[in-house]
C-alpha cells in the first residue's frame, strides 16, 4: 500500500500513532512537505527528520518532498535567511533546535 501525508510539523508522537493505526509494514510513505517546522514547543522536528530518513528513506520505504519548512530549514543552515525571517514563517521551534546543533551536525543535514 502507498500512503501520502503532509504537514506533520515535528509531531513525532502523532506520527508514530498514525503508523501504528495504519499498521505500516511493507508499505511506502510519501511526505509532501512540512515534516519539520512548527511553532509548537513540544515539536521534535529534528528527531522526526532523522527517524524518517533512517527508517523510511534509507530503507526504501519512504520519500520526503521538500515543503516550505524544509526549504526554510535549508536556507537557514546555508545562512540565506535570518532567524527572524524563519521565525516569521512559523519555524521558530525548529530553528531553536537547529541553533543547538554543532557545525558538523548542521552539515550532516
Amino acid at each position: 500500500m502507498t500512503y501520502v501525508i503532509t504537514d506533520i510539523r515535528g509531531k513525532i508522537e502523532e506520527f508514530n500513532e498514525m503508523m501504528n493505526l495504519i499498521q505500516f509494514k511493507n508499505d511506502f510513505l510519501y511526505i509532501l512537505g512540512n515534516l519539520v517546522g512548527s511553532g509548537n514547543p513540544e515539536s521534535k522536528s529534528l528527531d522526526l527528520f532523522r527517524f524518517f530518513i533512517d527508517q523510511f528513506v534509507n530503507q526504501g520505504k519512504g520519500c520526503l518532498l521538500k515543503g516550505e519548512q524544509e526549504l526554510f530549514f535549508q536556507k537557514y543552515i546555508e545562512s540565506k535567511i535570518t532567524a527572524k525571517d524563519w521565525d516569521k514563517l512559523h519555524g521558530h521551534t525548529t530553528r531553536i533546535e537547529v541553533d543547538h546543533l554543532s557545525m558538523l551536525e548542521k552539515y550532516e543535514y
